[in-house]
């Protein structure tokens, strides 16, 4: 057996040190790795018990960057024999590692997304504090699942976390998160406290981390193309923009008890929309509210009926309709008019058919429900996130841009009980 330690140059400029091992019938390389880099130190590969006979070991730790994929060529000299060797870390060393904290709904959307709709995404953690739900969705994907979050934070198989749990433990976890190194990936909202919110920011930065919130429409094609209407001059200057957000049906009303009420829970998707079409920050709010579906909702302090205007330092005007209760499915239209011209997104619907006949026309319902709408955007914000982290770029919806939207909700709630327009300076705490 002839050993020839050769040194490999991966894609960012860090050396390996490569043991050869050399058989009669084959050639196999192993690495013993550090569990992350250090800017000047080489790895030397050892042969034995923590290097055991298999391809390589791609063990780097947490670092992403220190254990993307990277391939080439050297030369090894075996006694007299010169051989030319690839040298390749498996596909899974370019993965992204994450493990999804919460089991419920959009916990299982996003996992069966990194599990199989992101090729550089790996699920292998999950947890739950219903810890059947961990389990049976660990076992449907193959990967450990454990009531305690806390675990996931500490794995060092475990290099981002998406925040699937119930709202009010997200900004918690946002903090451990951070602390234990792990990039972030948050449903809405990470606080319905601007202070808190502001305490999660800090925590992020000075962790060094990245941290993504969760808006899905930014990522859905046709809102995508309105801002592409916006960002090429298409629409020209804008005057207004208009949406459209109606629920086919009522939250449970333990939900609205919990949630910040319909400005929170379900208008800050519209309020992040607006300043996303307008391309500009909000001034002003005025917002009215009504209960016209379920008297409960009502009684629980909220309202199931709702318009806002905003007003932009651009002069734009957004406005905003919601209800808790649309009799056909799922609605969400939008709408942006402008100097050249005026560019709308109507209804998703399974399919496009229509029927014509001598008693009119008649075409498909919209989805009936928000995960079937906006499938396509949890799989593009998915892969938003992930490539964010993996090329270490920034990430297209920050911790900012939830704040805001929060600030606007916030705004929108406060003058609908005061009954006025409110400055969102009156909310803001900065």
């Amino acid at each position: 057996v002839l050993i020839n330690v050769l040194t490999f140059q991966s894609f960012n400029g860090k050396h390996l040190q490569l043991a050869q091992h050399t058989t009669d019938m084959a050639r196999q390389a192993f690495v013993s790795a550090a569990p992350v880099f250090s800017s000047t130190e080489n790895i030397t590969a050892t042969r034995g018990p923590a290097c055991p006979q298999r391809k390589l070991d791609t063990s780097f730790g947490g670092d992403i960057n220190a254990r993307k994929f990277f391939s080439g060529k050297v030369s090894a000299t075996a006694g007299k024999v010169a051989e030319e060797i690839r040298f390749e870390i498996n596909a899974a060393a370019d993965k992204l590692r994450i493990g999804v904290i919460g089991c419920g709904r959009i916990g299982q959307v996003h996992a069966e997304t990194i599990a199989y709709r992101v090729p550089q995404a790996q699920l292998t953690m999950v947890s739950d504090v219903f810890v059947e739900s961990a389990q049976k969705l660990a076992t449907k994907f193959g990967v450990k699942g454990v009531q305690d979050h806390t675990d996931i934070l500490n794995s060092k198989d475990v290099d981002a976390v998406f925040i699937c749990s119930p709202s009010d433990t997200h900004a918690q976890i946002i903090k451990d998160a951070s602390a234990a190194g792990k990039h972030i990936f948050c449903e809405k909202p990470i606080s319905l406290q601007l202070d808190v919110i502001d305490q999660c920011a800090a925590a992020v930065n000075t962790a060094g981390v990245k941290m993504f919130v969760a808006f899905q429409r930014r990522f859905d094609p046709n809102f995508r193309r309105l801002r592409q209407a916006v960002e090429t001059g298409e629409v020209g200057e804008v005057f207004s923009v208009h949406t459209i957000s109606r629920d086919p049906n009522p939250p449970p009303i333990a939900y609205v008890k919990q949630s910040g009420g319909i400005f929170l829970d379900m208008a800050i998707h519209d309020f992040d929309m607006l300043r996303f079409l307008s391309m500009s920050e909000p001034v002003e709010v005025y917002a009215k509210g009504s209960v016209r579906v379920d008297q409960a909702i009502g009684e629980a302090g909220d309202y199931d009926t709702a318009m806002s205007v905003v007003t932009f330092e651009n002069g734009a005007v957004g406005t905003i309709d919601n209800c808790r209760k649309a009799t056909y499915g799922y609605d969400q239209r939008a709408e942006v008019f402008g100097s050249k011209s005026c560019v709308m997104i109507a209804n998703n619907t399974a399919n496009n058919m229509q029927t014509w006949g001598p008693e009119g026309t008649k075409g498909q319902l919209p989805f009936g429900f928000f995960m079937d709408r906006y499938i396509e955007a949890y799989r593009a914000e998915v892969q938003a996130f992930v490539e964010s982290v993996v090329n270490d770029q920034p990430v297209p919806t920050s911790i900012l841009d939830g704040r805001k939207a929060t600030l606007m909700a916030l705004a929108a709630k406060q003058s609908a009980a005061l009954g006025r327009p409110v400055k969102v300076s009156e909310v803001d705490t900065m």
